[in-house]
């Protein structure tokens, strides 16, 4: 907090520096431009380059010699005067230019330390919206600068605590003109559960109708993340799309999902990467979200007494779509899913690194044949690729 802190303060000393050399250039460059204007402005004749004086009647006296003396300068000097009033026109032109050169320089050194360089670029057409997303004050800047939409936005690595709230008030005034519909912050470790919190809210507040949040990868958050981003998961609020991977999630997080289960709007819930060891009960609670259609468990270290809480529960939910890998699920655990499979809705199914053999795919394959279904995922496992291509042309005869 201090490090990013003394960050601030140098980004504050140096921007008031250049405002306050800019200042100053600008003074020379405008005192410059008045000598040469009123060097300009000088009555000259067109043959000598002589100043017209107005003739005082205190010097009518004077000899003549004298007068000549006084009115015709030296050649040299005759010479000085008339270049300058010849070059006026092209010195102009130069300070206009310099000033213009000086003047971009100066401003983009200043949007370069604010953080909106990258989303200026990107307004004017010159970098694509995504590279313009690389810190929260070039998000903040890009939200507040494009009139347009901007449906997603994704944030990695660069979301903490200490600038989170610069985050959540880009989003709470602008975040629905933007019609932001995705928020993506995976991999921000230095963000906890209280500046989720401030984002949640300032979606709330600010009426962001958001329909997917991603906060995968940031174990830190643990069950906190549940707890905090459940409120968008239900009415009025809309998001549909929850990815939770690799939370630190566990039995409290489960709870609070099977609690409000049946008020839930989501329809995809992803749930990958967190350990669900002896949780299938609770699992299977959640499962019974109404509109849920696609769930992800890979790598929950489910047991098979899991495994088969979460199978009978299959033909009684509205999942399509559920991802099982790396669960060490072996052939009495594919026996036990085969089972339901017919009873289900599911067209998409995940069996990635796990413990299956080419023996236990008979089981699969009589499953399937009772009723078909579109996608099956089987690599990983101790069966050779030519085998799961046979398996799978096999299936597909039998569906023709």
């Amino acid at each position: 907090m201090l490090a990013s802190q003394n960050s601030g303060d140098r980004e504050a000393t140096i921007c008031r520096a250049l405002l306050g050399s800019a200042n100053a250039i600008m003074k020379v460059l405008a005192s410059a431009a008045l000598v040469v204007l009123v060097a300009a402005e000088l009555p000259c004749s067109a043959r000598t380059g002589e100043c017209a004086t107005q003739e005082d009647s205190d010097f009518v006296g004077l000899t003549e010699a004298n007068d000549t003396a006084n009115r015709v300068p030296p050649p040299d000097l005759a010479l000085t005067v008339k270049g300058i009033s010849m070059d006026t026109p092209k010195i102009l032109v130069l300070l206009m230019f310099a000033t213009a050169m000086v003047s971009w320089i100066l401003a983009t050194v200043k949007w370069a330390v604010d953080g909106s360089l990258p989303a200026r670029l990107a307004v004017w057409g010159l970098l694509p919206e995504a590279f313009a997303a690389i810190s929260v004050r070039s998000v903040a800047a890009l939200l507040r600068l494009k009139s347009g939409s901007t449906p997603v936005l994704a944030l990695k690595t660069c979301v903490s605590d200490s600038n989170v709230q610069d985050l959540a008030e880009a989003l709470r005034r602008h975040g629905k003109q933007a019609e932001l519909q995705s928020l993506e912050l995976p991999y921000n470790h230095e963000l906890t559960e209280t500046g989720v919190q401030q984002l949640v809210e300032a979606v709330t507040e600010g009426g962001v109708e958001l329909e997917e949040l991603d906060l995968s990868f940031n174990a830190q958050l643990g069950d906190g993340a549940v707890r905090v981003v459940l409120p968008l998961c239900m009415p009025p609020f809309r998001v549909s799309t929850l990815r939770l991977v690799d939370c630190s999630l566990g039995c409290d997080a489960l709870k609070l999902l099977a609690q409000h289960a049946t008020r839930l709007r989501l329809n995809v819930l992803h749930l990958s990467a967190n350990k669900f060891t002896g949780l299938g009960d609770i699992l299977v609670e959640v499962m019974e979200a109404p509109v849920l259609e696609d769930l992800a468990l890979v790598h929950c270290a489910l047991s098979l007494e899991d495994l088969t809480s979460v199978a009978e529960q299959l033909p009684y939910t509205s999942l399509k779509s559920i991802q099982l890998a790396s669960n060490q699920i072996d052939g009495t655990g594919l026996k036990v899913l085969a089972e339901q499979l017919p009873k289900s809705q599911l067209d998409e199914l995940g069996l990635e690194q796990n413990l299956l053999k080419s023996e236990d795919l008979s089981c699969l394959g009589t499953a399937w044949a009772k009723r078909p279904f579109s996608r099956l995922r089987l690599g990983g496992n101790a069966v050779e690729k030519e085998e799961v291509a046979n398996f799978i042309k096999t299936l597909r005869l039998l569906q023709a």
